[in-house]
């Protein structure tokens, strides 16, 4: 059985997807060479960008969570 999380803040989900883009493109590959193409069919592809968009998002809400139970216990 799996279980698919779906983040309702559309602008949540498109920061996360830019910041995956970003820390894949700042992993070493410049702007002028092609970037490698993942072992994965197109539609695998899609899902791989949006769970880690999603994955991008649960830890920053994760972290907004820790820091607000943080300043509530001080």
């Amino acid at each position: 059985m799996t279980t698919q999380v779906l983040i309702s803040e559309p602008e949540a989900l498109s920061q996360s997807l830019n910041k995956s883009l970003q820390a894949t493109s700042a992993n070493g590959s410049d702007s002028t060479t092609r970037p490698k193409a993942l072992p994965y069919q197109a539609n695998h592809q899609v899902e791989l960008l949006h769970l880690q968009a999603e994955t991008e998002a649960l830890l920053q809400h994760l972290k907004t969570l820790k820091q607000r139970n943080s300043a509530a216990a001080l």
